[in-house]
Formats: structure tokens, sequence, C-alpha cells
């Protein structure tokens, strides 16, 4: 009896098309990233914006992290143009730190324009791109705009036409703190020593990494700290819980998720709706074709309307025995 009032109340039709469970999400297969090795083995990009607009007429932020050291650099925009985002790049990354092997970004269209991808094969780097609709992909890039936007905000009272010209002391903070995944500095990692801050001049706690090579051998005492700093970040990295941390597995399809295969019945999420009072879905479809990633499917109410989405817009649709949908569908 539970189990038929259950299947009943899941089975719905306007709860279904209304309603945004936990339950109901599914997600594309994934593969997990192999861990950065060593720094600029792997970049993530992403653009944050847009913002209050500067007295110098900024309004974006090009952010980019090493993944293995966590550190970020960033960059002020007037405007999120290819050529603008070529510049930033330039001047925030390329000039300052060299060129990475692997840059991985999302599929906005400053970064699958031309001369992007030329400047990729200039420079010699790869470049992968995150599929559609997956943004969790590039996490470590999408964390580091939720951290930046904390600190804007915090500071928006006082910056709010001016951001742009304390950015870098913001991003200072963020990459000499130890960060959650290495339980080491961004900076140190990066750089190979620690820097000397106003707080060590106030307290006089010099940093022994700094101070602690002798006149001989300095080249190979560098090597070897940084080594053994490389092989703690390593071990916790790889001890984290942390899901937005890309040496992290990342779940094919956890099991409280739902798999969408061939003949299913699907609702879409509707993407021109204006109103709250909208549903949120429109359906149901029938699956014709299953990818990884994409799903082709036809209206039942409509049987000339076929439609190819990615698999992250659709839940699995209920019906009951009686439905009139189905009914409808067996007589075409």
């Amino acid at each position: 009896m539970v189990r038929d009032m259950k299947q009943y109340i899941s089975s719905c039709p306007q709860c279904q098309i209304n309603k945004v469970n936990p339950g109901d999400k599914t997600l594309a297969k994934t593969i997990p990233f192999q861990p950065a090795l060593f720094p600029f083995h792997r970049v993530h990009i992403d653009i944050k914006g847009p913002l209050p607009q500067t007295e110098n007429g900024n309004r974006y932020i090009l952010v980019s992290i090493d993944a293995h050291t966590k550190y970020v650099m960033v960059s002020p925009m007037p405007n999120q143009e290819t050529k603008t985002v070529i510049n930033a790049f330039m001047e925030s990354v390329i000039t300052k730190f060299g060129i990475m092997e692997l840059l991985y970004s999302d599929n906005g269209s400053q970064f699958t324009d031309q001369r992007f991808v030329q400047l990729g094969k200039h420079y010699g780097f790869k470049h992968q791109y995150s599929p559609v609709n997956t943004p969790h992909l590039n996490g470590q890039a999408e964390r580091v705009n939720r951290t930046l936007a904390v600190m804007l905000k915090t500071a928006a009272e006082d910056y709010s036409t001016h951001w742009d010209l304390h950015l870098s002391k913001m991003v200072f903070v963020y990459n000499t703190s130890p960060h959650a995944t290495t339980k080491e500095t961004p900076f140190f990692l990066m750089h190979g020593f620690d820097p000397l801050l106003p707080s060590d001049l106030l307290l006089r706690t010099f940093s022994q990494r700094r101070t602690t090579y002798g006149e001989t051998d300095v080249a190979m005492q560098h090597i070897m700290a940084m080594n053994n700093a490389y092989e703690q970040a390593a071990l916790q990295t790889h001890r984290t819980d942390d899901p937005n941390d890309d040496s992290a597995p990342i779940p094919s399809a956890p099991s409280s998720q739902k798999t969408i295969t061939k003949n299913d019945l699907i609702l879409i999420i509707d993407p021109a709706k204006k109103s709250k009072f909208q549903p949120t879905w429109i359906g149901p479809f029938r699956v014709l074709e299953s990818g990884r990633s994409i799903i082709k499917a036809r209206l039942l109410s409509d049987p000339r309307k076929i439609t190819t989405t990615h698999v992250n817009k659709c839940k699995l649709y209920f019906t009951r025995d009686s439905s009139p949908i189905l009914e409808q569908e067996s007589n075409i």
C-alpha cells in the first residue's frame, strides 16, 4: 500500500513539470582529471563578471589558477572580447610564468575564437574545453571566483568604483594563505620561498624557509625543500574529501541519480520560462537516442517536434497506467 501511494504521488503530472527534487538530477558521465604533477602542468581559466564598472572602465576579471600549486593569477578587463582576453592572458600568465602544458576552460566564445585557438598553436600548449553544461568540471576556477566574490563584496563599500586597483592585494592574500587542499601556501609551491609580510616585520616572526639555506649547495637545498613541499602537498591533496578539487575522482553517475536510456520518458527544462509561475519543465518526451551527454527526444503531444539537448537539462518522467498522454502516443 505504501509503495503504491509513493508511486502514485511521484507520478503526479503537475508536480513533475513544476518541481525540482534532489533525486531528479541527471549528470553526464565525466572523466576525472589526472593529477597535475608540477607547476603549470595544467592551468584553469575563467571569466568573472560583469561587476560594477570602475573609474578605469573595468567590469570583468580574467581568473587563472595553476592546478598543481593552486596559485591564482588575475587581470581586470573592461570587456570580455577575445582580443581583450588574449591581452589579459598574456599579461597575467604567459609573460610572468611562461607556458603551461594544458589550458582548461569552458566553451565561452572568447576561448573558442580562432584567435585564441591560434594563440595556443603558436605557443604550443594544449587547450581542452569542458563539455557544455558542465561548469563543475572547471571547479578550480569556479571556486576561486566564489572566493573573489566574497572578497569583493566585503570590500564593496570602500572599493566599489576602484576594486580593480585593489584586486592584486586580494589575490596576494589568497596566494599567501595555506590552501585547504594542499595545506601549503600557493606562493611557496610556486616560488619556493615564503614572502616577507608586514606582519612578519611587526611580530618579527620570520619564516625559516627564507633563512635556512647556507652559502654552499644552495641550489640543491632549494630543490630538496621544493620536492618535500610538493610531496606533502600531493599527500594532502589525495587525503582531501573536497569535491571541488581536481585530484578527487569525479563520479560518473552517483547512486542517487538516475540514468536516461533509449525509450525513457523525460522532461526537459524550459529555456523560454519567463515567470516564476510557469512550469519549470516541458514534455514529456520519448528518448530516441541517448549518448554520454546528448539526448535526442520526441515530444509525445507533437511527434513532429524532435529536440536535441544535454542530459543535465533532463529528468525522468513517471506515468500512471491510465495516463492519457500514453494513450495519445499509442494512437500515433
